[in-house]
């Protein structure tokens, strides 16, 4: 069957990467003490030499690869590029433009277009009509000069001093022909060699040994699939660029690193005998920051600045970047908020009173700004994470699912007659995926359903067993309705606990679960599931789509194969509204679920629409033929949604895993 050109065959299955166990892995050799001066340093210079060799196959370990072809489109914009000035006029929407994109003097532009149902590829020939102007621009974005169709030839090499980047304008209309590939190369290619635009990514080079690794690759790979321990492969710094820090709390003070002692600030010792004192671990600050020191006050909520006194030992000690001391400040002579005025200073370490920071209905905290209330953040564990820009290899780890479900009751399936006519299960029986699941969280709203997906922070109050869960302001409660959460997995810690709810913002842990003198992060359980394909549909509660909260929930995707869902309630204003801001902001990724239910259901479903349905459909509402009620639909209203769906699924090229 096939609706508005979308066919439900077909389909390819997800590449995995097959790593085997890692064996002879080199190791590096020793001096033989025992031989004279001269035999030492002669085994020595051997030993450097094998060394020397060795660094040079640890250099090779990663292959850094990605596309040649250079034209992004997720990154392309709409609007006509001014080969004049530069600018990107975006009143001329009939055009997009690209992002910068690195050319040299001297490197030679090919532009090229692949037709898919052909296979074939052919050169760009610029002309007026589809606006292939070039502009050219310094290493710091600066312009310098442009270059229009109609004098433009392909291929064309860069005869111009300092330039470092390019943009290309182009007719939206051939752009978005989705028969087309664009390409922007620095190499002649053919039908063969064309390489769609993918995003950079680095894989294990598979003719190394790669030395110091556990035997089992397991041990430094998570259950998602991802490494993560990036110390325990040896790898060049190239590769730090792949990986990023995320859920930073801006609270710089640790309390888990804090240790029992007094800061001696003339010394930068800590004296261990003092018990009555505590101090911070090494805290990076530079010349010219600003130290501020916070207490937030749990039953009131309030934060004010600390006041340094001799009574509470508010000490600083400065070190260099080898944490060797400089100098410090006594509590006396210490003002807060404190700027720093030495050079080569790396870190600090603050003391205080050991009863004031073990007071329970305080958390205190060290920033590098100023906070109020809301902007006051309890200190949390970073996580290192891939960079969601870069396309990493998973590590012989398939997905847990082939499409996973975040929404409302809608999501839920209210109005099924099972879980089996969930758009969800229709959408996969239409694709032939191996398996799907949803997590619909019926009257809840955008944010709380996030939370569920691990997309906003939640935390568990100090000293608590009963609670409300917080979002990371720590004063809102995280609203789950109908007790959707009740005897669901959570994970404190890395522990899993069975959580009750007997209201939205009531949730009871069980015994096993020791109370935290400070905020505890807590997840779901479900939020650590990984899935080829991703469908958020919320908005139905809370008066329309919360954009904030679906980008939140899109930067937690590990790649783009993903789909956001519109709304179809009423059709009102507000509807349309967010409908067209979905379909600029995500593309093809947008999903407008109320269009595709009024132009294609009745068509797909073989079903003849009544008078109540065509006046519904007139008026942008949904036909009653496929509803459950006035927010929810029948099993003949969920298989529209599901097979609609998987059509949009297979026109973006996406790859699952098959049945």
């Amino acid at each position: 069957m096939s609706v508005k050109g979308f066919s439900f065959d077909g389909g390819a299955t997800v590449e995995k990467y097959d790593y085997t166990e890692l064996d002879n892995k080199p190791s590096i050799p020793t001096v033989d003490g025992t031989l004279s001066v001269s035999g030492a340093a002669a085994d020595a210079k051997a030993v450097g030499d094998e060394i020397t060799d060795l660094k040079a196959d640890i250099d090779n370990i990663v292959d850094i690869s990605g596309s040649s072809n250079l034209w992004n489109p997720d990154t392309t914009v709409i609007g006509l590029l001014n080969t004049t000035t530069g600018v990107v006029n975006t009143e001329s929407t009939q055009y997009v433009t690209t992002d910068f994109i690195p050319f040299a003097n001297g490197e030679t532009i090919y532009e090229y277009l692949k037709t898919i149902s052909t296979g074939t590829v052919t050169i760009l020939t610029p002309s007026v009509g589809n606006a292939n102007n070039i502009v050219f621009y310094d290493a710091n974005h600066n312009y310098i000069s442009g270059i229009t169709a109609s004098s433009l030839s392909i291929p064309y090499t860069i005869t111009i001093t300092n330039v470092a980047y390019i943009r290309v304008s182009l007719t939206r209309a051939h752009f978005e022909n989705t028969d087309r590939i664009y390409g922007i190369f620095k190499t002649e290619q053919t039908a063969a060699t064309f390489e769609p635009y993918y995003n950079t990514h680095a894989s294990l080079n598979p003719n190394i040994d790669i030395p110091q690794i556990p035997d089992n690759i397991s041990a430094f790979v998570n259950d998602e699939g991802y490494i993560t321990d990036v110390s325990l492969i040896p790898i060049n710094d190239r590769l730090d660029e792949y990986f990023e820090t995320t859920g930073n709390s801006s609270n710089l003070w640790n309390p888990n690193t804090t240790t029992v002692g007094q800061l001696n600030y003339t010394t930068g010792i800590v004296n261990t005998d003092s018990t009555d004192y505590i101090v911070t671990d090494f805290i990076p600050f530079l010349n010219g920051e600003t130290i501020y020191e916070y207490l937030k006050t749990i039953s009131t909520g309030a934060v004010s600045s600390v006041t340094p006194s001799v009574g509470n030992a508010n000490n600083i000690a400065f070190y260099d970047q080898n944490k060797a001391y400089i100098s410090g400040i006594g509590a006396s002579s210490f003002t807060n908020p404190y700027t720093i005025t030495i050079a080569n200073v790396a870190y600090i370490r603050v003391g205080l009173s050991r009863a004031h920071f073990e007071n329970t209905d305080r958390i205190y905290g060290i920033f590098k700004g100023a906070k109020t209330a809301d902007t006051f953040e309890p200190y949390y564990d970073a996580s290192v994470a891939l960079n969601p820009e870069i396309e990493l290899p998973r590590v012989d780890k398939e997905n847990d699912y082939a499409l996973i479900a975040y929404g409302d009751s809608l999501t839920a399936g209210t109005g099924a007659t099972s879980q089996a006519h969930r758009y969800i299960n229709q959408c996969a029986d239409a694709l032939n995926a191996k398996n799907c699941i949803a997590f619909g969280f019926g009257g809840s709203s955008s944010k709380p359903i996030a939370w569920t997906a691990g997309a906003l922070a939640g935390f568990v109050p100090p000293n608590a067993r009963t609670f409300a869960i917080k979002y990371d302001d720590l004063t809102t409660d995280v609203l789950v309705r109908l007790n959707a959460m009740n005897n669901k997995t959570v994970l404190i810690d890395g522990n899993e606990y069975t959580i009750s709810q007997s209201d939205a913002n009531v949730y009871t842990l069980p015994n096993s679960y020791t109370p935290s003198n400070i905020y505890k992060p807590i997840i779901t359980k479900n939020s650590k599931y990984t899935a080829d394909i991703y469908i958020i549909w919320m908005g139905t509660n809370g008066g329309g789509m919360n954009f904030d909260v679906v980008d939140a929930m899109i930067a937690k995707i590990p790649h783009n194969q993903y789909i956001v869902m519109g709304m179809t309630r009423l059709g009102t204003d507000t509807t349309v509204e967010n409908e067209l801001k979905a379909s600029e902001k995500y593309g093809i990724r947008f999903f407008n679920t109320r269009v595709q239910i009024i132009n294609n259901a009745f068509a797909l479903l073989r079903l003849t629409p009544t008078e109540a349905d065509e006046a519904a459909m007139d008026n942008g509402l949904m036909p009653p033929t496929l509803l459950y009620d006035e927010v929810h639909f029948n099993d003949y209203g969920y298989e529209a949604i599901g097979k609609l769906l998987a059509a949009q699924i297979k026109s973006n090229g996406y790859t699952y895993q098959l049945a």
